[in-house]
């Protein structure tokens, strides 16, 4: 992958600056919290990442039922066959809820069920995680609003292009 440059600054630090800004008014948003929503927001600037459940709901029209039907598949699974997977399943289901409703909300219309949806997966990957990432992930459970209005505030300091035949997103400021 290719460095992503914005305004003279790796993709990197213009994203732990803009973390730091935009979520600093929030009294959850403690050091663990906002590490975690770094790496969530360069994890996803791999489209592939991003694409790996985009695709399965409907890609520029993401259905709400399909991804609703995915949420469901993960709270059917048995803790004990794949502990490892599910907690990883249930943490990217959040992940992709909140990125989306952040990042795209315009492509995100049902707002309720995305956020009904990335509450759920983070209460329950919290119960399978280790203590500091556990309480990160409770607290997004329980102030997942303010994430989203978080990431939103984010996303007004850049310009995103999704080229879809390179599975690529285009970075500007």
């Amino acid at each position: 992958m290719s460095k992503k440059i914005i305004s003279g600054k790796r993709l990197p630090e213009f994203f732990y600056e803009s973390i730091e800004q935009n979520f600093s008014r929030f009294d959850f948003a403690d050091v663990f919290f906002k590490k975690y929503m770094l790496d969530l927001l360069i994890d996803f600037t791999d489209a592939e990442k991003f694409y790996m459940v985009n695709n399965i709901v409907g890609g520029d029209n993401p259905n709400p039922v399909k991804f609703l039907n995915l949420a469901k598949i993960a709270q059917d699974c048995e803790i004990g066959k794949v502990f490892t997977e599910e907690r990883k399943f249930d943490k990217y289901l959040g992940d992709f809820s909140l990125f989306g409703l952040g990042i795209f909300p315009e492509n995100f219309k049902e707002v309720r069920l995305y956020s009904w949806i990335g509450k759920e997966r983070y209460s329950k990957a919290a119960e399978l995680y280790p203590a500091d990432l556990s309480k990160t992930l409770r607290n997004m459970s329980s102030n997942f609003e303010s994430c989203v209005s978080g990431l939103k505030d984010v996303r007004k300091e850049f310009k995103v292009e999704v080229d879809p035949y390179h599975l690529e997103i285009i970075w500007q400021k």
